[in-house]
């Protein structure tokens, strides 16, 4: 009889999860961008030039990226200003996942507080024009080598040639169910 109760509990519980994963994001300020192209299986956007706070990992073993981004957003700076959260959390690939990024809301592209220590960088990253290929899943190396390896094919039937490394772009929490996440793979192209 326990089961039989519970069978209906679990499955109405299915989409508040659902919706509830993705309003996670919704009310967060998102890296601006304007849709070039969208065709051949894949995205082609304008980013203009944007302010970024940026780490790198250590050597140490410990991975503590994402928390030294997060302690310089919650005034771990020299203004001891709290900043907003946005989206995406940028990963490079070019240097096998060295450097995050978190995006700097716009009213701070010209006056973003410094950080306290070395290990944070607040820095401009310039404008591009950049192929994307959005998936969904969890943060995996093969299934991002994987999506990597079919945007750079996508890019050579296309006749467009990268000019830099790739990007990797996370849109949720880690709490958000595997099959939920917006993620992408971004590789910049010539134009």
């Amino acid at each position: 009889m326990k089961k039989l109760f519970l069978l209906p509990l679990a499955l109405a519980g299915v989409p508040v999860l659902l919706v509830s994963c993705g309003a996670t994001r919704i009310g967060y300020e998102t890296a601006d961008y304007r849709l070039k192209e969208n065709a051949r299986g894949f995205e082609l956007r304008e980013y203009p030039a944007m302010t970024v706070a940026a780490t790198r990992a250590k050597s140490n073993g410990r991975d503590e990226r994402f928390m030294r981004l997060f302690r310089y957003i919650s005034g771990s700076n020299e203004e001891r200003k709290k900043i907003a959260m946005t989206t995406p959390v940028f990963m490079d690939r070019a240097e096998e996942r060295q450097e995050m990024m978190f995006v700097l809301p716009a009213k701070l592209e010209k006056s973003a507080p410094k950080a306290i220590g070395e290990a944070v960088e607040v820095k401009r990253v310039p404008a591009r024009t950049m192929a994307v290929l959005r998936y969904n899943g969890s943060d995996s190396r093969e299934r991002e080598r994987g999506m990597e390896d079919k945007l750079r094919g996508l890019l050579k039937k296309a006749g467009l040639k990268p000019s830099g490394g790739s990007l990797f772009a996370y849109y949720d929490p880690p709490w958000t169910p595997g099959f939920a996440r917006r993620n992408e793979v971004l590789i910049p192209v010539e134009r």
